[in-house]
């Protein structure tokens, strides 16, 4: 048993096998002692190899997972090398993999924990290379990080500030990622020959804790198939003269990103431009079918439904709506209502900031609660609209892509939808559209949106429009994905607690007291150990 202070030395350079992760709760230091290049390797079949939640570092060995279940991220019981939950971890001159995980990771936790890695090297991994979560003053310098299945160095939202510099990525699927960066710093990166982007940063959908920002200094940025993609409203990205891009796409920036560029110029990215401005995509065409159907679903419904909750509200309520009406209606919701919702949208619907509502939420409005259209002939209508909108998140089309050929993964393809799928989509859409205005909204309400359909059903759509909705459907996907995955992290907690708790009621009497002769004669516990229970057992200590 090691003592805080203690220094563990790993002088044999063979493989060391774990049975399962080793939790280091002391202050302590891990040293390995390099013969000729070759480290030891310090290796577990499945889950973590370490688990920090103290002062620790860790010097000169290989650290490897070996197994697990490559769709399970690392809070979910997925695999990683080291895991940092609190405490301050330094790491330098090590080997890092993860065949069905992530390599190095920093927990959201409460506790507060430091990552100072350098010199090292990471990959191949199943999942990320480096995955940065919660607040800390991270310092990431010198690493290698190459064969990761989804991004080279990602870090999710961060109150504090990260300097990232002289860090080599390659052969991933994203080089790296940052959603909602709070003045993170690139110095000196090489990111190359990712499958599908290079750089990729997320802005915030709330802004009340600032606005998120990242500047790159000396990057470069090459043989990807996009260079730079900043995406989401509330994003500032500082790409000066000192970085460059060799990408068949430069830099996109959807959704409001800010970049600024500074003088930074690609001849890739001009020519890229130069042929988006020059002509319109083909009417008709199965890449103008979507962007004309997407337009249609994503923008008109949406407008149209807030419009009809506008008057419903004040038909119902008696007055004009505004946006303080937001927390009235929120404070009526039944709480399994709020719940289903989720943050972004209780979060949108309390401010009254109408701008950020889409059709799920304007749908749950008028369908379920309040209900404003329940048990209505407009009911059906409103449920034709949401159904339009499920089917195509839920059911993405099919991606035209002269790279990828068969199957579009590198980002660039254009969704396309058939001339037969969008004559009936577009009739069905449309129909409802007139229908659902003519029956609640104004006379002069109903003619502006028959004109605005109209008008889109002749728009003749230039190629950089239908590029806009493709990332915007893109990014929406995104959105959607991210908020299944919580749903069903919460629904898989629910569950085992759900179970838990039933098998706990089951060894109750109806007075509330344990009923021994339901009792099992064995557990089995998480050190892999099995106890027998002694007769006493119920009354005190093991069994209470």
């Amino acid at each position: 048993m090691a003592d805080d202070g203690d220094v563990i030395k790993v002088n044999d350079v063979g493989v060391h096998q774990v049975n399962q992760k080793m939790i280091i709760r002391k202050k302590i230091s891990i040293q390995g002692n390099a013969v000729g290049g070759n480290k030891p390797v310090i290796s577990v079949s499945e889950g973590f190899v370490f688990e920090i939640r103290s002062d620790v570092s860790i010097n000169d060995v290989c650290i490897k997972s070996t197994g697990g279940n490559i769709s399970e991220r690392f809070s979910l019981g997925g695999s990683a090398g080291v895991v940092l939950v609190s405490g301050t971890l330094e790491m330098s001159s090590c080997y890092i993999q993860s065949s069905y995980g992530s390599g190095v990771a920093v927990a959201e936790e409460k506790e507060p924990a430091i990552l100072k890695i350098s010199d090292c090297s990471i990959g191949p991994c199943g999942r990320s290379g480096l995955i940065v979560n919660g607040d800390g003053r991270h310092t990431i310098s010198k690493l290698r990080i190459m064969n990761c299945g989804q991004t080279g160095l990602a870090t999710n939202p961060t109150a504090d500030s990260i300097t990232i510099e002289k860090c080599e990525i390659s052969k991933c699927q994203e080089g790296m990622r940052f959603v909602e960066p709070s003045d993170l710093i690139c110095k000196d990166i090489i990111v190359s020959d990712c499958s599908a982007i290079g750089i990729h940063v997320f802005g915030a959908r709330d802004i009340s804790s600032g606005t998120p920002a990242v500047s790159f200094d000396g990057c470069t940025v090459k043989g990807c198939p996009r260079g730079l993609v900043a995406e989401r409203n509330h994003v500032t990205v500082t790409w000066g003269a000192s970085n460059s891009i060799e990408c068949t796409t430069a830099i996109q920036a959807t959704l409001q990103a800010k970049v600024e560029q500074e003088g930074a110029r690609s001849p890739v990215e001009e020519d890229s431009k130069k042929k988006s401005s020059e002509g319109y995509s083909q009417v008709g065409s199965e890449e103008d079918n979507f962007a004309r159907y997407f337009r249609l679903l994503h923008h008109t419904s949406t407008t149209v439904l807030l419009a009809v909750f506008k008057a419903s509200f004040n038909k119902s309520a008696g007055k004009e709506w505004s946006p303080e009406c937001g927390k009235e209606v929120y404070k009526t919701l039944p709480r399994e209502c709020v719940s289903k919702l989720g943050k972004e949208s209780r979060a949108g619907l309390e401010s009254g900031a109408t701008d950020t509502w889409d059709i799920t939420l304007l749908s749950s409005l008028l369908l379920f609660s309040p209900g404003y259209l329940k048990a209505t002939p407009e009911e059906e209508l409103c449920t034709v609209i949401r159904t339009h909108r499920n089917q195509l998140n839920h059911n993405p089309p099919t991606f035209k892509c002269d790279a990828c050929q068969d199957k579009c993964s590198c980002g660039l393809g254009q969704p396309i939808m058939a001339k037969s799928e969008f004559d009936t989509k577009w009739q069905e859409l449309t129909s409802v559209i007139s229908k659902l205005t003519a029956s609640v909204l104004s006379k002069e309400e109903h003619q502006k949106f028959a004109s605005q359909v109209e008008e889109l059903q002749t728009h003749k759509f230039k190629v950089s429009e239908d590029r806009e909705m493709r990332d915007l459907f893109n990014s929406e996907l995104r959105s959607v994905t991210e908020r299944m995955s919580k749903m069903e992290e919460n629904a898989v907690t629910k569950s085992f607690l759900g179970k838990a708790l039933e098998s706990l009621q089951s060894l109750f009497k109806s007075n509330g007291t344990v009923d021994k002769d339901k009792l099992p004669q064995q557990v089995a516990l998480s050190n892999n150990k099995t106890y027998t229970l002694v007769k006493k057992a119920g009354a005190g200590g093991m069994g209470t």
